[in-house]
């Protein structure tokens, strides 16, 4: 249902936004579980336009500490978004 819910709202978003192209940043450092795995092969299928923030935060795999707000909370912390939000702009936006 999920990956059905972003396709739509991808489809939704280019319809009403002429030349605009919806992408889809995924959260995949640390380690992804069954169902992350089958989240991201559900909107692969999609044909979604995904960027995977491995590949932003290129040391994520061995420095996650670095990037998320504590070992209890595997939210992005301050010094992740504003990676990700240098690439969306350099890479996506620009």
């Amino acid at each position: 249902m999920y990956a059905e819910i972003v396709a739509k709202a991808a489809s939704l978003f280019e319809q009403s936004h002429d030349g605009g192209r919806f992408h889809v940043l995924f959260w995949d450092c640390g380690t992804l579980g069954k169902i992350e795995k089958r989240v991201l092969e559900m909107l692969q299928a999609k044909k979604l336009k995904i960027h995977l923030v491995s590949e932003i935060l290129t040391d994520c795999g061995k420095s996650l500490d670095a990037y998320i707000v504590s070992p209890h909370d595997f939210h992005p912390n301050k010094l992740a978004h504003e990676k990700i939000a240098r690439y969306v702009v350099t890479h996506i936006l620009g």
